[in-house]
Formats: C-alpha cells, structure tokens, sequence
C-alpha cells in the first residue's frame, strides 16, 4: 500500500514538473516571438530607411507631392554672402547654389523676400530649395496695401507679422496684395533628380487640396468652376513633358500683374548661363492666386520656413 502511494506521488511530481517546464518553455518561446517581431520590425523600418537615403544619393528621383513638415522647430538658417563680382547671395539651409537676392527675368527685375526648404514625410527629407521674390517697382505699392492691412479685421491685435503668420489673417493679407496686381515670382531648386511629371502632381495636388479651390468649385458659377478647370488642365499640360529635372536646376512660376501664370524652366544652375525653355501660362487669375496662398498663407503651406523669411520681410516693406 505504502509503496503504490509512493508510486503515485512520484507520477503527480514528474506531471507537475512536466507542466512546469512546457509553462515556462512556452513562456519563452512567447517572449523570443515577440523579440524576434520586434527586431524584424526595426530591421525593416531601418531598412527601409537606408534604401530610401540611398535611393536619393544615387539621382533617383523625389516626389515633390508628400506630406510637409511645417513645425517651426524645424525652420530653415539662412547665410548671406557676397561673392566676388559684389552680388548679394542667400544660402538657404540645404544642399544647393545659393540664391541671388535679385534676378532679373523676362517679365521684370525681382528681389528676394526669403528663402526655404521643402521636406517630405517625417524624415524631413529635403525635396528643393525655394526664394520668394517680389517685382522691384511693386515694392512701394506693396507698402502702401500692407499699411492698411490692419483695416482688413480691425479686431485682430499685434504687428503685422503676427497678421502675416496667423492662418487666416494672412490668407486675407496675402489676397489683398494679390488683388492689388503685385507680382511675386516662386524660384524653385530641386536639390535631389526629379521630374516634369513628380513636379506637376506635387502643384496640382497641392492647388486641388487648397480650401480656396474647395470654395471656388462650390459656387454656383459655372465661369469660375469652368475657368478654375481649365487653368488646372494648363498647368498639366505645361508640365506634360517627359522631362528630366536634375538637382540645381531652376523653375520659375512668375504670378504676373494680371494674374495669369507664367512658368520658365532653366537648364542650368543660374539663369545666366542656362538654357531656357518656356512652359506657357495659365490665364486664370484664381489659379496663380491658391499657388501663390499655398507659399505664403494659411495653415498648411508648402515650406513654413520659406514662409516665414518671406513674412519677415514683408513686414519691414
């Protein structure tokens, strides 16, 4: 009797211990599972990153269309110099020639405003240098429509830079410099290989997306909604070549004083030496307006940095 007890105890200690171990060798297969899970997810997410930076340092082409970082924080440092003919030039805070601080082009002479950059995804990967440019002889008609900028909410407290940084008193601003024909010029630097087809998706997904063309395509006019339309088709149209935009070349999109559009690509690293090629216009004034709003106004814009050395300088006008 007191043997098969025995017995029996022993078969429930060797279950019991059997249990144990096929416990705890599960719990480590579990916990080896989900390091292993985890490892492969850094891996790839590492990955992934590396083939991204390689892909761009090796003349793939960039997107111009994704997502922007526009935290302050992350605000572009610019450096002015002067180089040995005595021209003004100003660094923006990435890879790229520097930008002259006035350039003379077919339509008119243009000075600088501010410099940018614009970054795709939260890897604030640079995608192109930006200068905002303003018409020489516009700059006295500027001043005088910005001192009465206050006028247009007499509610709103502070400088007019803080007017020209707030969301929506700076669409207003920006829109009563734009209705006063004054003529500002968009330089545009890739500083990574793009394309004529990645460019016109990133301008047309941007104006598609702008709540100013959200509006205008609401309003029960059918010669704006049509209007809007074929300035859309314009600017597809002007970017329909299937061309190569290599780093360091220049496009210009010049809001004239009529409001139409006019685009210059340069095929070069200054406009001097470059050769031109004529991208055509887009006549409508609503169009020029939104491109020139997603640079300079609103929440979203295109590169805050840019934005915000360009306000700077409005306000000192």
């Amino acid at each position: 009797m007191f043997q098969r007890n025995t017995i029996q105890l022993f078969r429930l200690a060797a279950v019991k211990g059997a249990t144990r171990r096929s416990f705890a060798s599960a719990a480590r297969t579990s916990s080896t599972a989900r390091a292993s899970y985890l490892l492969a997810g850094a891996t790839a997410l590492v990955g992934s990153s590396a083939a991204y930076y390689y892909h761009a340092a090796q003349g793939g082409a960039i997107q111009a269309d994704c997502s922007v970082s526009s935290s302050k924080t992350a605000l572009a440092k610019t450096v002015v110099t002067t180089n040995d003919e005595g021209v003004r030039l100003v660094q923006p805070e990435t890879t790229c020639p520097p930008f002259p601080a006035q350039i003379d082009l077919p339509q008119d002479k243009f000075q600088l405003l501010g410099v940018g950059v614009r970054t795709v995804s939260f890897l604030s990967f640079h995608v192109y240098a930006l200068g905002i440019y303003i018409a020489e002889r516009d700059r006295q008609l500027a001043h005088e429509v910005l001192a009465d900028a206050k006028e247009l909410d007499p509610k709103h407290e502070g400088s007019l830079e803080s007017a020209l940084l707030d969301h929506d008193q700076s669409t207003k601003i920006i829109s009563h410099l734009l209705d006063h024909g004054i003529s500002l010029d968009i330089r545009i630097v890739p500083v990574r290989n793009t394309d004529f087809g990645h460019l016109r998706d990133g301008f047309v997904r941007q104006i598609l997306a702008h709540p100013l063309f959200k509006q205008l395509s609401r309003v029960e006019n059918e010669v704006v909604s049509e209007s809007l339309g074929a300035g859309v088709n314009d600017l597809k149209v002007a970017f329909s070549r299937k061309l190569k935009a290599p780093k360091f070349t220049i496009l210009h999109m010049t809001r004239l004083r009529n409001g139409e559009l006019s685009m210059t690509y340069y095929k070069g690293k200054n406009e001097k030496d470059a050769e031109v090629l004529d991208l055509g216009v887009v006549k409508d004034k609503n169009l020029s307006k939104i491109l020139m709003l997603q640079y300079l106004a609103g929440k979203n814009v295109s590169s805050e940095s840019a934005r915000v050395n360009a306000v700077e300088a409005l306000a000192k006008l």
